[in-house]
């Protein structure tokens, strides 16, 4: 499901990640990264409907841990079906359980569906914020040129 998502957003070709290496992380007991997923019903084709990936987060203005959810995707054939809701609804129950700050995740401009879907749900788009990135290359380059690390705090 996790190329279907980037194959959606156009971008199959980035996702490098296996099925081991995924399964090392959610599995591993030390890993931050957690998943749910929304079991498919016995007579369809497949056997999830739909998955989210998360980890907890410091946010220093909150002085709390707060969630920052990686991917909520839903099959496109089980939009409509609840899937969805469950999977932000369990979301919601564990942050409130763990007392986190607040749930935060990103959302691509274009995809217009997902973002009514998010706001149907009570959330609203943060844009007084751009999100910005450093790939592989840049983190290397940056690395390669950098001086000396700053003293710990």
């Amino acid at each position: 499901m996790i190329r279907d998502l980037a194959e959606y957003h156009g971008e199959r070709d980035r996702v490098t990640v296996t099925e081991q290496q995924l399964a090392d992380q959610i599995f591993s007991g030390t890993s931050p990264l957690t998943a749910r997923v929304v079991e498919a019903p016995a007579d369809a084709p497949h056997s999830l409907n739909g998955y989210s990936l998360w980890y907890a987060a410091f946010s220093p203005w909150e002085g709390s841990e707060v969630m920052h959810l990686e991917d909520l995707y839903v099959r496109p054939e089980s939009r409509g079906t609840g899937a969805g809701k469950a999977l932000l609804r369990n979301l919601a129950v564990i942050a409130d359980e763990h007392q986190y700050g607040h749930i935060q995740w990103m959302v691509l401009k274009s995809n217009v569906s997902g973002a009514q879907f998010y706001v149907s749900q009570g959330a609203g788009p943060m844009s007084d914020w751009d999100i910005y990135k450093l790939d592989r290359e840049a983190i290397a380059a940056l690395a390669g040129q950098a001086p000396a690390a700053p003293a710990a705090a």
